[in-house]
């Protein structure tokens, strides 16, 4: 991997925390649930905003980044799609005729549309899925290379 890349990722996910902690649509609070000491306390999460304001790979990142479970559904005119996430991981991805790795490239690469997340509680365990990190690194290799999936 060319140390240039890491490098502008790193500066990416600095961006990212400095960004989401200046947008006024994300809601995050915490409260304790009666737990043993080494579970995570539930998070109410409300996301929701346009992709021209808050990139998908930002959401994605966000919402790994405090492990949260539910569904999020992008809309841009007639084309849908929904991401699944389990404790940040994504679990499952459709997009118009693609599942998977393929649908969650394809949302990436779209730059117009809304999306929002509505939590759901954290499944009891942790489905194969995708993390987010591999994710996002696939889709900035296949931009790099010129191979955008413009479907």
């Amino acid at each position: 991997m060319n140390p240039l890349w890491v490098v502008l990722f790193a500066l990416a996910v600095g961006f990212v925390v400095w960004y989401l902690g200046r947008i006024p649509r994300v809601r995050s609070t915490a409260k304790r649930v009666a737990a043993p000491e080494h579970s995570r306390p539930e998070t109410a999460v409300s996301l929701s905003g346009g992709v021209v304001q808050m990139p998908l790979s930002e959401a994605f990142q966000y919402l790994a980044t405090i492990a949260a479970s539910g569904s999020l559904v992008f809309n841009s005119g007639r084309r849908s799609g929904l991401v699944e996430f389990a404790r940040g991981r994504i679990a499952a991805a459709q997009y118009r005729r693609f599942d998977g790795l393929d649908a969650l490239l394809a949302l990436l690469n779209e730059s117009q549309g809304d999306f929002q997340f509505t939590k759901t509680g954290h499944p009891a365990e942790i489905p194969q899925g995708y993390e987010v990190f591999d994710v996002i690194m696939t889709w900035m290799e296949s931009r790099s290379e010129g191979g955008d999936r413009d479907v």
